[in-house]
């Protein structure tokens, strides 16, 4: 006997993957039923489903250094000066 948890791989006995674990809620027929987990029940998601899936997701793309660098500067560039340090630069200035 085995025990499988939610997010779990499932693979056949030659090793291939099947699929992923996955919980399913199935409408119950003549009513609601008072215990929720009657309408429950764990499946396979088939390993074809979840990779016509994730083809739909765009693709991530890697954050250059040269990106991280200028939107590092912008950020700086828009940084909020308190106006006691306002003050005291003009002051600085003056003298």
């Amino acid at each position: 006997m085995t025990s499988t948890t939610l997010g779990s791989p499932a693979f056949a006995l030659d090793g291939n993957l099947v699929g992923m674990v996955v919980m399913r809620a199935v409408s119950s027929k003549g009513g609601a039923s008072s215990n929720y987990r009657e309408n429950l029940t764990s499946i396979i998601l088939p390993a074809a489903d979840i990779l016509k899936a994730a083809k739909q997701a765009p693709a991530a793309k890697g954050d250059s250094e040269k990106k991280r660098r200028q939107r590092t500067a912008r950020t700086r560039s828009k940084a909020v000066i308190h106006p006691s340090a306002v003050k005291k630069r003009r002051q600085r200035g003056a003298q």
